[in-house]
């Protein structure tokens, strides 16, 4: 059985069927529960977690947690071929790739982000990084939008050209296209506390913007390489420029 985030439909059907119940059933549950603007989600989150477990129950065989990866590349195919990586794995590549794309670029004062950057070199084990919630992808503020611009890509361009860094992610969003991967991973606890605490908020009338803000829907996988028969769809996004 698989968590599916992909939609509001679809968490209602895949926690349905996770937890051989009705849809009705786990709606009934979670409209039990008092909630208003002030409820403090930690406290909103045990309440879930306790009645889903009394009045529901367990999940009920084994479950694969379907995460979704928003990035910009020239090449889809690679992640069929690779997988996801973790940023250590990948840093060399894009690091070359975008110095042949900052020829007769100049830089102009300094970077916003160097103290960030000097932090994340440090990091061996960043990434690769997923969203619980396919609507966070992109869903704009208060997130980051990595289908515009991956964050090791302002990162570099900061560092290299300082305020000048538009100029390279402009050219860097002109030789690319922005992309969802979608894949699997086993299942925690915790995914399923986040996708019941969702739904509870959405269907409470919390936009999905200010539900995935509450709930959290980034997840690091620290390492872990994503391996090919991991993915699920490289989807094709909109682009905006």
């Amino acid at each position: 059985m698989i968590l599916d985030c992909s939609s509001h439909e679809s968490i209602k059907k895949s926690l349905s069927s996770i937890y051989n119940t009705t849809e009705k059933r786990i709606l009934s549950v979670l409209s039990s529960i008092e909630y208003n603007e002030n409820t403090d989600i930690q406290y909103l989150k045990d309440e879930i977690d306790y009645l889903v477990w009394d009045e529901i129950g367990e999940p009920s065989g084994d479950v694969k947690t379907l995460w979704f990866h928003g990035t910009r590349v020239q090449d889809p195919e690679s992640f069929r071929t690779n997988g996801l990586l973790p940023r250590n794995e990948t840093y060399k590549e894009k690091e070359d790739y975008l110095y042949s794309l900052s020829k007769n670029l100049e830089k102009s004062g300094e970077s916003r982000c160097i103290n960030s950057f000097t932090t994340k070199n440090d990091i061996k084990d960043e990434g690769p990084y997923g969203a619980l919630f396919k609507c966070v992808i992109k869903i704009g503020r208060p997130f980051h939008d990595y289908t515009e611009e991956p964050e090791i890509v302002r990162d570099l361009s900061d560092m290299w050209l300082g305020k000048n860094a538009d100029q390279l992610i402009k050219r860097f969003k002109e030789e690319t296209s922005p992309y969802v991967v979608s894949f699997l991973f086993e299942h925690e606890e915790e995914d399923l506390l986040k996708a019941l605490l969702f739904l509870k908020l959405v269907e409470e009338g919390v936009s999905e913007c200010n539900a995935c803000d509450l709930v959290g829907p980034f997840h690091n996988f620290k390492g872990s390489k994503i391996h090919p028969n991991q993915i699920v769809d490289v989807e094709k996004l909109p682009d905006s420029i």
